[in-house]
Protein backbone atom coordinates (compact mmCIF):
# COMPACT_ATOMS: atom_id res chain seq x y z
CA UNK A 1 0.00 0.00 0.00
CA UNK A 2 1.42 3.39 -0.98
CA UNK A 3 2.00 6.10 1.60
CA UNK A 4 -0.71 8.46 0.20
CA UNK A 5 -3.25 5.62 0.21
CA UNK A 6 -2.48 4.64 3.79
CA UNK A 7 -2.55 8.29 4.83
CA UNK A 8 -5.92 8.76 3.15
CA UNK A 9 -7.42 5.75 4.93
CA UNK A 10 -6.19 7.16 8.24
CA UNK A 11 -7.68 10.51 7.29
CA UNK A 12 -11.08 8.97 6.56
CA UNK A 13 -11.04 7.14 9.89
CA UNK A 14 -10.23 10.30 11.87
CA UNK A 15 -12.17 12.92 9.90
CA UNK A 16 -15.33 14.66 11.09
CA UNK A 17 -17.93 17.02 9.70
CA UNK A 18 -19.46 20.21 11.05
CA UNK A 19 -21.60 18.36 13.62
CA UNK A 20 -18.48 17.46 15.61
CA UNK A 21 -17.10 21.03 15.63
CA UNK A 22 -17.74 23.32 18.61
CA UNK A 23 -15.58 26.26 17.55
CA UNK A 24 -17.85 29.01 16.08
CA UNK A 25 -15.01 30.17 13.82
CA UNK A 26 -14.46 26.72 12.33
CA UNK A 27 -18.18 25.89 12.24
CA UNK A 28 -18.85 29.01 10.16
CA UNK A 29 -15.92 28.18 7.90
CA UNK A 30 -17.37 24.74 7.24
CA UNK A 31 -21.00 25.69 6.77
CA UNK A 32 -20.45 28.92 4.81
CA UNK A 33 -17.39 27.92 2.77
CA UNK A 34 -16.51 24.22 2.77
CA UNK A 35 -20.06 23.01 2.19
CA UNK A 36 -21.31 25.89 0.06
CA UNK A 37 -23.01 24.10 -2.84
CA UNK A 38 -24.24 27.18 -4.69
CA UNK A 39 -22.92 27.44 -8.27
CA UNK A 40 -20.37 30.18 -8.95
CA UNK A 41 -19.81 31.91 -12.32
CA UNK A 42 -16.05 31.40 -11.81
CA UNK A 43 -16.47 27.63 -11.92
CA UNK A 44 -17.39 27.81 -15.60
CA UNK A 45 -14.45 30.14 -16.26
CA UNK A 46 -12.01 27.74 -14.59
CA UNK A 47 -13.37 24.74 -16.48
CA UNK A 48 -13.38 26.53 -19.84
CA UNK A 49 -9.89 27.94 -19.35
CA UNK A 50 -8.40 24.53 -18.66
CA UNK A 51 -10.38 22.76 -21.38
CA UNK A 52 -9.40 25.27 -24.07
CA UNK A 53 -5.74 25.65 -23.13
CA UNK A 54 -3.62 22.51 -23.20
CA UNK A 55 -0.64 24.18 -21.49
CA UNK A 56 -2.75 25.14 -18.49
CA UNK A 57 -4.32 21.71 -18.32
CA UNK A 58 -0.91 20.03 -18.27
CA UNK A 59 0.28 22.44 -15.58
CA UNK A 60 -2.47 21.47 -13.16
CA UNK A 61 -2.70 18.53 -10.80
CA UNK A 62 -5.74 19.83 -8.90
CA UNK A 63 -9.12 18.27 -9.53
CA UNK A 64 -12.01 20.54 -10.43
CA UNK A 65 -13.43 19.89 -6.96
CA UNK A 66 -10.24 21.10 -5.28
CA UNK A 67 -10.00 24.08 -7.60
CA UNK A 68 -13.54 25.09 -6.64
CA UNK A 69 -12.72 24.62 -2.97
CA UNK A 70 -9.66 26.87 -3.22
CA UNK A 71 -11.77 29.49 -4.99
CA UNK A 72 -14.39 29.41 -2.20
CA UNK A 73 -11.76 29.53 0.52
CA UNK A 74 -9.98 32.56 -0.92
CA UNK A 75 -13.31 34.32 -1.52
CA UNK A 76 -14.50 33.59 2.01
CA UNK A 77 -11.57 35.34 3.66
CA UNK A 78 -11.62 38.31 1.25
CA UNK A 79 -7.84 38.64 1.24
CA UNK A 80 -6.52 42.06 0.24
CA UNK A 81 -2.94 40.91 -0.28
CA UNK A 82 -2.22 37.33 -1.34
CA UNK A 83 1.03 35.46 -1.90
CA UNK A 84 1.56 32.18 -3.75
CA UNK A 85 4.94 30.57 -3.22
CA UNK A 86 6.57 27.69 -5.14
CA UNK A 87 3.75 28.19 -7.64
CA UNK A 88 3.41 25.52 -10.31
CA UNK A 89 -0.28 24.61 -10.45
CA UNK A 90 -2.23 26.55 -13.09
CA UNK A 91 -5.69 25.75 -11.71
CA UNK A 92 -4.68 26.82 -8.20
CA UNK A 93 -3.42 30.19 -9.43
CA UNK A 94 -6.50 30.68 -11.60
CA UNK A 95 -8.79 29.83 -8.67
CA UNK A 96 -7.04 32.35 -6.42
CA UNK A 97 -6.96 35.00 -9.15
CA UNK A 98 -10.65 34.79 -10.00
CA UNK A 99 -11.62 34.98 -6.32
CA UNK A 100 -9.34 37.90 -5.50
CA UNK A 101 -10.98 40.72 -3.54
CA UNK A 102 -8.60 43.43 -4.71
CA UNK A 103 -6.61 41.91 -7.59
CA UNK A 104 -3.34 41.95 -5.63
CA UNK A 105 -1.64 38.59 -5.88
CA UNK A 106 2.12 38.02 -5.91
CA UNK A 107 3.16 34.70 -7.43
CA UNK A 108 6.64 33.34 -6.71
CA UNK A 109 7.60 30.76 -9.31
CA UNK A 110 10.73 29.41 -10.93
CA UNK A 111 9.02 29.40 -14.33
CA UNK A 112 6.67 32.38 -14.84
CA UNK A 113 3.87 31.47 -17.26
CA UNK A 114 3.11 34.07 -19.91
CA UNK A 115 0.08 32.03 -20.98
CA UNK A 116 -1.37 32.09 -17.48
CA UNK A 117 -0.79 35.83 -17.13
CA UNK A 118 -2.62 36.41 -20.40
CA UNK A 119 -5.63 34.28 -19.46
CA UNK A 120 -6.22 35.91 -16.07
CA UNK A 121 -5.35 39.45 -17.16
CA UNK A 122 -9.02 40.41 -17.13
CA UNK A 123 -9.62 38.78 -13.77
CA UNK A 124 -6.70 39.83 -11.58
CA UNK A 125 -3.34 41.52 -11.59
CA UNK A 126 -0.79 38.77 -11.03
CA UNK A 127 2.70 39.87 -10.12
CA UNK A 128 4.88 36.98 -11.29
CA UNK A 129 8.38 36.99 -9.82
CA UNK A 130 11.34 34.67 -9.35
CA UNK A 131 12.40 36.47 -6.18
CA UNK A 132 12.89 34.57 -2.93
CA UNK A 133 10.15 34.34 -0.33
CA UNK A 134 12.28 36.35 2.10
CA UNK A 135 12.64 39.15 -0.44
CA UNK A 136 8.90 39.12 -1.13
CA UNK A 137 8.08 39.33 2.58
CA UNK A 138 10.57 42.14 3.16
CA UNK A 139 9.33 44.07 0.13
CA UNK A 140 5.73 43.95 1.32
CA UNK A 141 6.51 46.51 4.02
CA UNK A 142 3.45 47.49 6.02
CA UNK A 143 1.13 45.78 3.52
CA UNK A 144 1.35 42.28 4.97
CA UNK A 145 0.09 39.24 3.11
CA UNK A 146 -3.32 38.19 4.48
CA UNK A 147 -3.39 34.88 2.64
CA UNK A 148 -0.40 32.70 1.72
CA UNK A 149 -0.72 29.61 -0.44
CA UNK A 150 2.24 27.23 -0.27
CA UNK A 151 1.84 25.38 -3.56
CA UNK A 152 4.07 22.49 -4.62
CA UNK A 153 7.13 21.78 -2.49
CA UNK A 154 9.27 18.79 -3.39
CA UNK A 155 11.64 19.53 -0.50
CA UNK A 156 10.07 19.24 2.96
CA UNK A 157 13.04 20.95 4.59
CA UNK A 158 12.59 23.94 2.26
CA UNK A 159 8.88 24.02 3.10
CA UNK A 160 9.57 24.31 6.82
CA UNK A 161 12.25 26.92 6.17
CA UNK A 162 9.80 28.97 4.10
CA UNK A 163 7.17 28.63 6.81
CA UNK A 164 9.60 30.16 9.30
CA UNK A 165 10.70 32.82 6.79
CA UNK A 166 7.08 33.96 6.36
CA UNK A 167 6.35 34.26 10.10
CA UNK A 168 7.11 38.03 10.28
CA UNK A 169 4.09 38.58 8.02
CA UNK A 170 1.47 36.96 10.26
CA UNK A 171 -1.39 38.85 11.84
CA UNK A 172 -4.30 37.60 13.90
CA UNK A 173 -6.33 37.18 10.70
CA UNK A 174 -3.69 35.50 8.54
CA UNK A 175 -4.70 32.43 6.56
CA UNK A 176 -2.02 30.01 5.36
CA UNK A 177 -2.89 27.12 3.09
CA UNK A 178 -0.61 24.21 2.22
CA UNK A 179 -0.98 21.87 -0.70
CA UNK A 180 -0.99 18.09 -0.24
CA UNK A 181 1.15 17.46 2.82
CA UNK A 182 -0.01 13.82 2.89
CA UNK A 183 1.97 13.09 -0.26
CA UNK A 184 4.87 11.41 1.53
CA UNK A 185 6.26 10.67 4.98
CA UNK A 186 8.56 13.71 5.05
CA UNK A 187 5.78 16.15 4.17
CA UNK A 188 3.44 14.66 6.73
CA UNK A 189 6.12 14.99 9.40
CA UNK A 190 6.56 18.63 8.40
CA UNK A 191 2.81 19.14 8.77
CA UNK A 192 2.88 17.63 12.26
CA UNK A 193 5.77 19.94 13.18
CA UNK A 194 3.87 23.01 11.94
CA UNK A 195 0.76 22.03 13.92
CA UNK A 196 2.72 21.96 17.16
CA UNK A 197 4.36 25.36 16.79
CA UNK A 198 3.50 27.90 19.49
CA UNK A 199 2.22 30.59 17.12
CA UNK A 200 -0.35 28.24 15.56
CA UNK A 201 -3.80 28.25 17.15
CA UNK A 202 -6.08 26.34 14.77
CA UNK A 203 -5.38 23.93 11.93
CA UNK A 204 -7.82 22.27 9.55
CA UNK A 205 -6.73 19.27 7.50
CA UNK A 206 -8.89 18.41 4.48
CA UNK A 207 -6.38 15.84 3.23
CA UNK A 208 -5.57 17.70 -0.01
CA UNK A 209 -5.25 21.08 1.73
CA UNK A 210 -3.90 21.96 5.16
CA UNK A 211 -5.06 25.26 6.70
CA UNK A 212 -3.27 27.17 9.45
CA UNK A 213 -4.65 30.05 11.54
CA UNK A 214 -2.97 32.27 14.12
CA UNK A 215 -6.01 33.65 15.94
CA UNK A 216 -4.92 34.55 19.48
CA UNK A 217 -8.46 34.31 20.87
CA UNK A 218 -8.81 30.68 19.73
CA UNK A 219 -7.74 27.74 21.88
CA UNK A 220 -5.25 25.47 20.17
CA UNK A 221 -7.24 22.88 18.23
CA UNK A 222 -6.60 20.60 15.27
CA UNK A 223 -9.47 19.56 13.00
CA UNK A 224 -9.56 16.79 10.42
CA UNK A 225 -12.48 17.61 8.17
CA UNK A 226 -14.00 15.90 5.16
CA UNK A 227 -14.06 18.48 2.40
Amino acid sequence: MTFPTLSYLQFLWQSKNEHAVHSPFVFNLLTKCFYDQKPKPAYSFLKTSLRENEKLRLDSSLSQKNGHFLYRLHSYFESKHTLVTEATDALAILALATSSATNKIKVITRTPSATLQEIVAAEAELDFTTTSLEEAINASGNELFNFIYFDNYSDSKKLLEDYITALPSITNDSVWVFNNLHQNKEKKETWEAIKQRAEVSVTVDTFHFQLVFFRREQPKEHFIIRQ
